[in-house]
């Protein structure tokens, strides 16, 4: 945020100060397809505050929020109330962006620890090609309460969706991420800023005797003219 100050017009000399935050934007990417519907968005770094400087705290992430069909498309025809979210760390995103003929399937897990059900949840997302499309791929989300961590056999699947999308989609999809991943790294602050400038700190008396020695050893490096000749 910024302070602005203003003069009361009743006391001349009076300032009133107030507190003015500037709006933050939010912005998704959303696909609806008959299965299920995909909103992707990005979420900033968290910078703590160094005093003259920042530093990194927590890296930003990509949101990828997963919603079902809803069986009455009278009421709404996507069940975000109850949508399930998944979240890309930067390396993860580097993996979708490179995602090739040869690494799909591409397949990542992510596990956290829910506190109101007192339980692990175990969250995959597959990124695959379409079954029997050319130049189509599919995104699923399934997750997975555990009541250990390392209790998966007996596990029962909560949510299951899968969200076909379209090679111009995940291009798309793509591009966001390529754009997305220095800023989830702060770098657009630290190359944004102004350039750091190094400045002399000697004091101006020892910087001109310094200047003096180096023009003294100059004229002793070249060469005389008579080494040369009269005509050089």
């Amino acid at each position: 945020f910024r302070r602005a100050c203003f003069r009361n017009q009743g006391l001349a000399k009076a300032k009133v100060c107030r507190r003015v935050y500037s709006k933050s934007t939010y912005s998704d990417y959303i696909l609806y397809k008959e299965e299920g519907a995909i909103s992707i968005r990005a979420g900033t770094p968290k910078l703590r505050d160094a005093g003259s400087y920042n530093t990194m705290q927590m890296q930003g992430s990509v949101f990828l929020e997963f919603a079902e069909r809803q069986p009455d498309e009278a009421t709404r025809r996507y069940n975000w109330k109850d949508k399930q979210m998944f979240r890309l760390s930067v390396a993860q995103c580097g993996d979708l962006v490179a995602a090739t003929g040869h690494t799909i399937p591409l397949s990542i897990e992510n596990r956290s620890f829910n506190k109101d059900a007192v339980m692990f949840k175990k969250s995959s997302l597959t990124f695959d090609k379409a079954e029997g499309k050319n130049n189509e791929f599919s995104l699923r989300l399934a997750i997975q309460n555990l009541a250990e961590e390392d209790q998966e056999s007996d596990a029962a699947t909560s949510f299951d969706v899968t969200v076909p999308i379209s090679s111009g989609e995940f291009a798309v999809m793509r591009s966001l991420m390529i754009y997305a991943i220095p800023y989830m790294l702060a770098w657009d602050k630290v190359l944004g800023g102004s350039p750091r400038i190094e400045q002399d700190h000697a004091p101006p008396q020892q910087r001109s005797q310094s200047q003096e020695n180096d023009e003294e050893k100059m004229k002793l490096e070249l060469p005389s003219a008579d080494i040369w000749g009269s005509n050089f």
